[in-house]
């Protein structure tokens, strides 16, 4: 499919061809496995594509999501930017080669951004915190992206601020 978005695996990509416009796609596992990890993923590999990504992090907050997306846009370990210290140093002081590594670190996740944004992508985080199906229209509406990404869909409300993981509101999120 020409104009299709694919998931850079092939083993969804060659059964799948790909997201066509108007497609969606879930992933659903169980707590703690790794979804969130794969939405930033896949929202990196999308803006790289020149993609314009609309990214609604329901789940983690947008710090979690953004030392996520650092790491892989400055090919690095996102642990060392929640601690501060390089990994396996944990008794480590600031020192001025951790002012240096960090330093070092910002300059290639904004080299990278650049790059992206030189082939039309973009990674858009709303400022809203609070998200519904009614917003999210309006979101998607405003900043007309290629793709969106819903990390932990269970936790958005539907239209009239109903919440919850019932599979019948969770049904009509989704519809919606």
């Amino acid at each position: 499919k020409p104009d299709s978005i694919l998931f850079g695996w092939d083993t969804i990509d060659n059964p799948t061809g790909g997201l066509l416009n108007g497609e969606y796609a879930m992933l659903v596992a169980r707590l703690g496995v790794g979804k969130s990890l794969i939405a930033v993923y896949l929202a990196q590999l999308w803006a790289k594509a020149g993609k314009r990504v609309l990214f609604i992090p329901c789940e983690m907050t947008l710090d979690q999501t953004i030392y996520r997306l650092d790491a892989f846009l400055g090919n690095f370990n996102p642990l060392v930017f929640r601690t501060k210290k390089r990994y396996g140093f944990e008794d480590e002081t600031d020192s001025e080669e951790l002012v240096l590594m960090f330093d070092n670190y910002y300059k290639l996740v904004e080299n990278e951004l650049n790059r992206i944004k030189g082939f039309g992508g973009n990674i858009i985080f709303p400022k809203q915190g609070n998200y519904n199906t009614k917003n999210l229209k309006a979101l998607i509406q405003e900043h007309k992206p290629d793709v969106t990404i819903i990390d932990a869909v269970y936790l958005m409300a539907d239209d009239d601020g109903m919440k919850g993981s019932d599979w019948k509101v969770l049904k009509n999120i989704s519809n919606t």
